[in-house]
């Protein structure tokens, strides 16, 4: 992909890991076809031309993994993120899909055969996994890509093959500016799916100035909105948690009371997603049903910046959190 071809928000991610070192670590690269390498090394000269520092690791034997370990036990402060490329591209499920992302946990239960989606490992793939599991205490980010995803993984916040993560390194923060065209990007694709209502401009605005992410390192995971409104009322929203099975929706929703918590406000929700609706009934919120009749029903103390909401063009179900109540 040529620069006059990168999507909008490439530069953001560029800046993000401007001056970053990742080790790119092949695994079996006898395996990989010529045009497979030439194209790798077209995309390890383009990080480098973007100044992103890259450590090759190239060995035909199986104790690459080896090698890569021994450079992160020396240089592991420097190392933003292990990249291992492979044919295999990842981690599938029974089905043979990918699976786009597995968290420390999840690596033990496929290692034990306890793993519900995806089949116990071969020798190969359970050599790989010890690999990884030993790498994340010293990098936190492990991920595995196949020979053609390398820009993709930087330039893609969906990335393109299965992402190892630890959990205790992972970090919530309030959006900052240059990762703003990202946000846009994950809430275009959200609108686009039909898991976010598409707004106003301004209003987009005012959800990114108060969009919190969880990342693991600079790969997005999940994120939210704490959008102010008439005392004691915040809205939680552009709620999204791309890897749901792995407890990030909970762990985003958890800070979110929290804060709400802290602040002596309370908590509502609007939601016509299924699986958002159910997590949020079953962490404290009560659905009080469509939007338009809870309006009808004088007893509710609702927000008055929902009696403007035209709810002809889209009734959502209103949730407001029970335990948050002055």
């Amino acid at each position: 992909m040529s620069s006059a071809t990168l999507p909008a928000y490439a530069s953001s991610y560029f800046e993000l890991y401007r001056g970053r070192t990742l080790l790119v670590a092949l695994l079996g690269p006898h395996v990989l076809t010529e045009s497979q390498v030439d194209q790798l090394m077209l995309d390890v000269a383009d990080l480098v031309q973007n100044e992103i520092n890259i450590l090759l690791v190239s060995d035909c034997s199986s104790d690459v993994g080896n090698s890569a370990l021994s450079l992160a036990d020396r240089i592991a402060p420097e190392i933003d993120e292990v990249l291992l490329i492979s044919n295999r591209g990842g981690i599938t499920d029974r089905d043979g899909r990918l699976v786009p992302l597995l968290t420390q946990v999840s690596i033990e239960r496929i290692l034990l055969g306890e793993h519900k989606q995806v089949p116990p490992p071969s020798d190969d793939v359970r050599e790989e996994l010890e690999q990884v599991i030993s790498l994340l205490p010293r990098i936190g980010k492990v991920t595995m890509i196949g020979p053609g995803g390398l820009r993709d993984e930087i330039l893609n916040w969906r990335g393109s093959g299965t992402m190892f993560v630890d959990t205790e390194q992972l970090t919530l923060a309030p959006l900052t500016k240059r990762e703003y065209p990202i946000f846009r990007e994950i809430y275009a694709t959200y609108v686009a799916e039909k898991k976010f209502r598409d707004r106003l401009p301004t209003e987009l605005e005012h959800a990114a100035q108060c969009h919190r992410l969880l990342k693991a390192k600079n790969s997005p995971l999940a994120g939210f909105s704490l959008i102010e409104h008439e005392p004691p009322w915040l809205e939680f929203c552009v709620w999204w948690a791309e890897y749901r099975r792995d407890g990030f929706g909970r762990r985003v929703l958890d800070a979110a009371r929290q804060l709400a918590r802290e602040a002596g406000r309370r908590l509502y929700s609007l939601s016509l997603i299924p699986d958002a609706i159910d997590t949020l009934e079953k962490n404290g919120f009560r659905n009080l049903g469509r939007l338009s009749l809870a309006l009808r029903d004088s007893s509710l103390t609702l927000p008055a910046s929902l009696r403007n909401y035209d709810t002809s063009q889209r009734d959502p179900f209103l949730l407001i959190h029970a335990g948050d109540a002055p």
